[in-house]
C-alpha cells in the first residue's frame, strides 16, 4: 500500500469521538457484511450488543465458531476511525484494507486486560485530515471578460487554479468568452467572488471568475474496502478467547456501508480438523482455508467448519465427528455449491467399515439435500497415514453419486507432508503433527489446485 495508515492500540475511549467508550460504536457488525459464518446477536460484557459467529454444532447442542476465522467487511471513506474490541486472551486480528494487509497480526490477548479497547486507524498519520478547495467544471464563463487576451494562453488565479483561454468574443478586443480548466487548484478555503487573475502567460488583463462550482478535496478521504479477520487460538476456540468485535467509530460526516457481497458467486464450504482450525497459524488471516478460498477467487463466499481432533468418525471434546447428524445438518445449512472435506489422521483408530460408512452417509445426505452440490475429499494431511488414507478413499468410491464426488489422496503416490523429510520446514518445533505458517501456505496452494481440478472434472460431466 502506497500510503498505509498508522494503526495503534488506543485506550478505553475512541480517539475519533470521546463520546464513545466502554464498547459503544457508531456502526455495529450488523451494519457490515459478515462472512465465513452465521452470525447471531450477542450480549457482550456490560450489556453491550454485538454479533458473534456460530455455525458448527458441538456436543452441547449449541453452535460455536470454535477456532474458525470470522470476517467483517465494509466500505468507508473515513480518514480516521476506531475499531472496538472486547479484548480476551488468545484472540488475534488481521486488518486488510483494499485487499492489502496493514496489520497482519495484532494480539488482543493482553493479560488481565479483559475490557473494551479502541484500536485507532489513521490515514493522516496523526496530522489530521487536510481540506482544500478546487474548481469543479471544465468550461468556465468569466464574470469579467478582461482585454488583450489570445486563445491558448493560460491565466493563473492563485493556489494552483489555472485556466486556458479557449474562446474570445467577436469584438476583436481580446475579451474572453470562455475559459477551459487546466488545474482545479488547492485553495485553503472556499473563495469569495470575484476571483481575479494573478498572472498570465500573455499580456491580457482584467479577467475574473466567480466562486461557483467549487468542491472540497481531502488529502486522506477516499472510499476504501476494510476487512477485519478475527480468530482465537486452539486453547480459546469457543469465544475467540473471550474477544468480541463490537464495531467501529467514525465521524458523523463519514460514509460507512456494507461490502456488496457477490451472492451469484459459487459458495465453498470446508470441513476439517485442527489443521483447518488454524492451529499454529502466525496471524488471524493465515488460516489455510482462507488462503484456499483466495486462490480460487471465492474468498467472499467461503465458510470454514473445523474442530480440532475430529474426523469422519472421531469425536474430540465438544467437537462432533463429521458424520454426526448435527454436523451433516450444519453442512446442508451452509447451502454451498462445493463441499470440501480435508482429512483426517484423527480417524487412524477407526475401522475400515466405520470410515466407509461415515463418508458415504455424509456425502449421500448432502447430495440428497443438494443434488447439484460438488463434493471433494482429501486424505490425511500429514505423512504416514497411508492406511487411513486408503480407507477414506474407499468411502468416497462408495458414494452413490460418483458424478458429484471426487477424492484426492494425500499419501499415494506421494506423501504431501512426509515427516521423514525436513519436517521443520512446515511443522511446529514442539509438535510434529501440525504445520506452522509455512505449512499452511504450502497446503493452501496444493489443495486449491486439486479443488479446481476436481470441480472442472465434475463440471464437464
Amino acid at each position: 500500500m502506497a500510503s498505509p495508515p498508522l494503526v495503534s492500540r488506543g485506550g478505553t475511549t475512541s480517539a475519533v469521538d470521546s463520546n464513545f467508550n466502554a464498547g459503544l460504536v457508531t456502526h455495529a457488525p450488523d451494519k457490515m457484511t459478515m462472512l465465513g459464518s452465521d452470525f447471531v446477536p450477542f450480549t457482550a460484557p456490560a450489556s453491550k450488543q454485538t454479533y458473534v459467529s456460530g455455525h458448527t454444532t458441538t456436543s452441547t447442542g449449541s453452535k460455536s465458531k470454535l477456532g474458525n476465522p470470522s470476517r467483517y467487511l465494509f466500505l468507508a471513506d473515513s480518514p480516521k476511525f476506531s475499531l472496538c474490541f472486547y479484548e480476551g486472551a488468545g484472540a488475534r486480528v488481521s486488518i486488510i484494507i483494499d485487499d492489502e494487509y496493514v496489520v497482519r497480526d495484532a494480539s488482543l490477548g493482553i493479560p488481565g486486560a479483559s475490557n473494551y479497547r479502541y484500536y485507532e486507524v489513521d490515514f493522516s498519520n496523526g496530522a489530521g485530515e487536510q481540506i482544500t478547495w478546487g474548481r469543479l467544471t471544465s468550461d468556465i464563463d468569466p464574470s469579467s471578460n478582461g482585454l488583450g487576451f489570445v486563445v491558448g494562453q493560460t491565466i493563473d488565479f492563485g493556489d494552483g487554479l489555472v485556466c486556458r483561454v479557449s474562446q474570445l468574443n467577436s469584438g476583436g478586443d481580446g475579451s474572453i468568452a470562455r475559459l477551459a480548466l487546466v488545474s482545479s487548484g488547492n485553495l485553503a478555503a472556499k473563495p469569495t467572488a470575484p476571483i481575479p487573475q494573478v498572472s498570465t502567460s500573455g499580456s491580457g488583463t482584467g479577467c475574473e471568475i466567480d466562486n461557483t462550482f467549487f468542491f472540497p478535496k481531502s488529502d486522506t478521504r477516499k472510499m476504501r474496502k476494510i476487512e477485519i479477520v478475527l480468530t482465537g487460538d486452539s486453547g480459546n476456540q469457543s469465544t475467540f478467547g473471550g474477544c468480541y468485535f463490537m464495531g467501529i467509530v467514525t465521524q458523523q460526516k463519514d460514509t460507512v456501508i456494507p461490502w456488496p457481497e457477490n451472492k451469484a458467486m459459487p459458495k465453498i464450504a470446508m470441513i476439517g480438523d485442527s489443521f483447518l482450525d488454524g492451529t499454529y497459524t502466525q496471524y488471524a488471516g493465515g488460516n489455510y482455508g482462507l488462503s484456499i478460498a483466495q486462490y480460487l477467487g471465492l474468498q467472499e463466499r467461503s465458510i470454514i467448519s473445523a474442530a480440532g481432533g475430529t474426523g469422519w468418525n472421531t469425536n474430540s471434546g465438544t467437537g462432533l465427528k463429521w458424520s454426526a447428524p448435527e454436523r451433516i445438518a450444519d453442512a446442508i445449512e451452509y447451502d454451498a455449491d462445493v463441499y470440501v472435506y480435508l482429512g483426517s489422521q484423527n480417524d487412524a483408530g477407526q475401522t475400515e467399515a466405520d470410515i466407509v460408512d461415515a463418508v458415504t452417509s455424509t456425502i449421500d445426505a448432502i447430495h440428497a439435500a443438494k443434488p447439484h452440490a460438488l463434493c471433494i475429499g482429501f486424505g490425511p494431511m500429514y505423512g504416514g497415514s497411508t492406511t487411513t488414507d486408503a480407507r477414506i478413499k474407499l468411502g468416497w468410491e462408495s458414494v452413490a453419486n460418483q458424478n458429484r464426488a471426487r477424492f484426492f489422496s494425500t499419501q499415494d503416490p506421494n506423501q504431501w507432508f512426509d515427516p521423514a523429510y525436513a519436517p521443520g520446514l512446515w511443522s511446529s518445533s514442539n509438535d510434529q503433527n501440525h504445520p506452522g505458517q509455512y505449512g499452511h501456505d504450502f497446503l493452501a496452494r496444493l489443495v486449491a489446485e486439486h479443488i479446481f481440478a476436481g470441480v472442472m472434472d465434475m463440471a464437464s460431466i
